[in-house]
């Protein structure tokens, strides 16, 4: 659904225009004040006339409701087309991110949403090995992708604070590969799968792990999906 921009206007901190220069996306941000703010897409088209970074959004442009979010959430917005952009962004939590697809017509343009979100109640760990310099956690973790075309994404974690100092030298969990490398996973449009994930973090003076339970922080990040 579409609406026109408040009458509070936004200010415009990026702009990406389409191909051909018909279109413009403004990535905007709204302040309502110290506990009041968002962010979001609006499109602007060329006979009206393009803002730049920095102006207020004009009264000329729409913007997507799809993509209200966050105050000062960046999103990743590429053109498929010249009429035709796609938008990734961090969700309200940081174990989900939302997607959009804009198809731009004559007299307006279609929106189609959705999000890859880890659903950390339905998950859980199933052990840790010490190897040398690491500790490998291996976790089982419930993630939906309800947008309807595939997508790429990446993960990573922060460890409980109790595990620091400890079974861990630091906070920081990278989820690898059998080789050690970055893993990339990769999820259909509109399914629901318990994924592996082995989390490598750096050995401290413990073997033991404070308790069972996933790492507190999760963090997913988009790769790529088109």
């Amino acid at each position: 659904m579409l609406t026109a921009c408040s009458d509070s206007p936004g200010r415009i901190r990026d702009i990406v225009q389409s191909p051909t220069g018909d279109y413009q996306v403004d990535v905007v941000d709204w302040s309502g004040g110290a506990t009041a703010g968002e962010t979001y897409l609006c499109v602007e088209y060329a006979e009206n006339g393009f803002a730049n970074v920095g102006d207020d959004e004009p009264d000329s442009c729409t913007m997507i409701e799809e993509t209200q979010c966050t105050y000062n959430t960046d999103f990743n917005i590429e053109w498929e087309t010249n009429d035709s952009f796609r938008a990734v962004w961090e969700g309200l939590t940081h174990d989900s991110i939302e997607l959009a697809r804009v198809e731009l017509y004559d007299g307006g343009f279609n929106v189609t949403s959705g999000s890859v979100c880890i659903d950390t109640t339905g998950s859980y760990l199933s052990g840790f090995t010490v190897d040398g310099d690491y500790v490998y956690i291996t976790c089982k973790l419930r993630v939906t992708n309800d947008f309807d075309e595939d997508v790429w994404f990446t993960i990573d974690a922060v460890a409980a604070e109790a595990d620091v100092g400890e079974l861990l030298s630091d906070s920081h969990l990278d989820a690898v590969n059998d080789r050690g490398e970055s893993k990339v996973f990769y999820l259909e449009a509109g399914q629901t799968e318990f994924i592996t994930v082995t989390f490598r973090g750096s050995h401290g003076p413990s073997d033991t792990m404070s308790d069972r339970e996933l790492p507190p922080w999760i963090y997913i990040y988009y790769e790529r999906g088109w």
